[in-house]
């Protein structure tokens, strides 16, 4: 994790900024972590220019297992936690109420409609007239007249998404949850991603390196180890890989921490590396309209995304692999299952129909159907745990394929083995007896009992008092950037999302040139008098509602800017306020120079 305890070293560096290059920002945040900083780099000096094994981003020499030693070693004498976090959940069961629409319009529902209201109507005042006069209509729930046959538009209902879901993945481990469309997969993640807040009828138990992760003194601070990776690649078209992933990693990745500017590059060039992506940074994203990158390569990129910030230890995977190719989608679960092991963090990724290949390589298994929990347990234990209830895998079928469609009824029946017909579970709920009452359940909660914990030192226990309160209270923020450093960064990304698009920004500006020396024609040289003086009013209201008008235009280019907005501010990268002024004040650049040109050609066209 990323929070530090407090120092007892005086810092000897007075000077009270932190620079980059040619920039400079205040010492923001509590002074713990400026403390830390200063001592760490006096200690290591520049060690990333004296040796090339240190040097990711220019030198071939480069050794990562040198440099991850090194850099685990610089946070350690930073005092920043780096230990992996481990998951599990317990007996997790989740309703939603859902509305009960009315039945399809048929000819015979249309025709006796005004029956059924009729007779809603008359048991309802029949009703009403028992109660006034006390004959104990109101104790009689059966005389109570049903609401969906009065109103059925407002009828609603409890639906069960999840149903006594148990599991866990150690840190350093891959947990895939394999299910069938509507099964709850995804609002099991959300939950486990510290996104169930919406639910409100959510039971069981979520805990991080044994901690209840929904604490309210505590939920705060580890949503900044979470990072979720949806169904959708949404990025900005027009910036390059490159670009994209650099605004991540200084989102992510704050500057108080040691070697900030150097690591963020590393980690760019780092993750591009490992996922394979490192020969399209300087291309664009690209999407159905500009022409970028693959999608099994946007795919990486949003991966990537996620993962060069610092504090990333629990990595959250929604269907990753829709719209991918087997042979894509086998690189990404590959290169992924091997970036848990590497860096000791943890994946967890929900998917429907996984090839053999890529279900072997996750470390655990958590089949899911209809909200019920099958089976957890290894992925090479799994095929031998159905066929113990009863069922054969045929030949031409592969395991996950087989696991999937087992507890169907249509295609189950053909799995049966002859000799125990009787003894197969038909139904899901014999399915997650049968489960319950295996060796493999009984496993799986002793573990959770026993306390499944990474090496983090600081989730464990009573986290917040091994935490300096000042740096306890700042890591409660939704992100890790004050304001200042999140509007220079967003605007600086917002200008150069206008300069990019130079044929909208030229059309834009040569339009208004345009309109400029045909309104200053019309109204060419007005002389200095009265009927000037009235010229010249209908003109300042020509040009006024010109330039009122003029950015309309813009409204469907920001619109499309939502799902990237929502997507940054729920994974922390910036906050809401900065992202409006940064947008607003690129938008008053633009205008002023838009404005500018159109008031000249006016201005000396017309003689004001």
């Amino acid at each position: 994790m990323i929070i530090m305890e407090t120092s007892t070293q005086e810092d000897n560096n007075s000077d009270n900024t932190w620079k980059c290059g040619s920039t400079s920002w205040k010492e923001y945040g509590p002074r713990e972590f400026w403390e830390q900083k200063h001592r760490v780099e006096q200690i290591y000096g520049k060690f990333y220019e004296e040796n090339p094994a240190y040097d990711m981003v220019n030198d071939q020499h480069f050794d990562r297992e040198a440099m991850y030693e090194l850099v685990q070693q610089i946070h350690h004498d930073a005092n920043i936690e780096t230990g992996g976090i481990s998951l599990s959940f317990e007996d997790l069961s989740i309703q939603v109420p859902v509305e009960i629409l009315p039945e399809v319009k048929t000819v015979e529902t249309t025709a006796l409609a005004p029956w059924y209201k009729l007779s809603a109507w008359l048991k309802s005042k029949i009703y009403t007239r028992k109660a006034k006069q006390g004959k104990g209509a109101s104790e009689d729930p059966e005389a109570r007249p049903e609401e969906d046959s009065i109103n059925p538009s407002q009828s609603m209902e409890n639906f069960l998404v999840l149903d006594k879901v148990s599991g866990f993945v150690k840190a350093g481990e891959s947990l895939l949850i394999l299910s069938p469309p509507a099964s709850g997969s995804s609002s099991l993640l959300n939950i486990l991603a510290l996104r169930g807040g919406h639910f409100k009828n959510m039971q069981g138990k979520v805990m991080y390196n044994g901690l209840d992760a929904y604490q309210p003194s505590l939920i705060k601070v580890l949503r900044h180890l979470v990072r979720v990776i949806g169904q959708e690649d949404i990025h900005f078209a027009s910036l390059t890989v490159y670009h994209t992933l650099r605004f991540a990693a200084h989102c992510m990745y704050p500057s108080f921490f040691p070697y900030a500017e150097y690591l963020r590059e590393s980690k760019v060039f780092g993750v591009a590396r490992a996922l394979g992506i490192e020969r399209t940074l300087e291309t664009v994203v690209g999407d159905n309209i500009l022409r970028g990158v693959s999608g099994g390569e946007k795919k990486r990129v949003t991966i990537a995304e996620m993962m060069v910030g610092f504090g990333g230890r629990l990595y959250f995977l929604d269907n990753f692999t829709s719209g991918l190719d087997s042979a894509a989608s086998y690189d990404i679960c590959e290169s992924i299952t091997k970036l848990a092991r590497a860096n000791h963090v943890s994946f967890i990724c929900s998917l429907q129909q996984p090839s053999a290949e890529m279900f072997f390589l996750f470390d655990r298994l958590l089949v899911l159907d209809h909200g019920k929990a099958l089976f957890f347990g290894k992925p090479s234990q799994a095929q031998s745990y159905f066929e113990s209830l009863g069922f054969i895998k045929p030949p031409f079928r592969s395991v996950p394929d087989f696991i999937s469609t087992v507890s169907y009824p249509k295609a189950s029946e053909s799995l049966v083995d002859p000799e125990k017909i009787d003894t197969a579970p038909r139904t899901l709920e014999e399915f997650e007896q049968r489960y319950h009452e295996s060796d493999y359940y009984r496993e799986c909660i002793q573990e959770i009992h026993q306390g499944v914990v990474g090496r983090s030192q600081r989730f464990q226990g009573d986290a917040k008092t091994k935490t300096s309160p000042n740096v306890w209270k700042w890591f409660e923020r939704d992100c890790l950037n004050p304001s200042a450093v999140q509007m220079y960064l967003l605007f600086v990304r917002a200008l150069r999302l206008e300069l990019l698009d130079l044929h909208s920004l030229a059309t834009t500006l040569i339009s208004n040139i345009i309109v400029g020396l045909v309104l200053g024609t019309l109204f060419f040289n007005m002389p200095l008098n009265q009927e000037g003086l009235y010229s010249r009013g209908g003109l300042l209201a020509l040009s006024l509602i010109h330039a009122a008008m003029s950015p309309m235009g813009t409204i469907s280019a920001k619109y499309s800017q939502k799902r990237v907005f929502e997507k940054q501010t729920a994974a922390g990268f910036h906050t809401a306020m900065p992202y409006i002024v940064a947008s607003t004040l690129v938008e008053i650049l633009v205008s002023l120079i838009r404005v500018l040109l159109f008031s000249v050609c006016i201005y000396w066209l017309a003689g004001f």
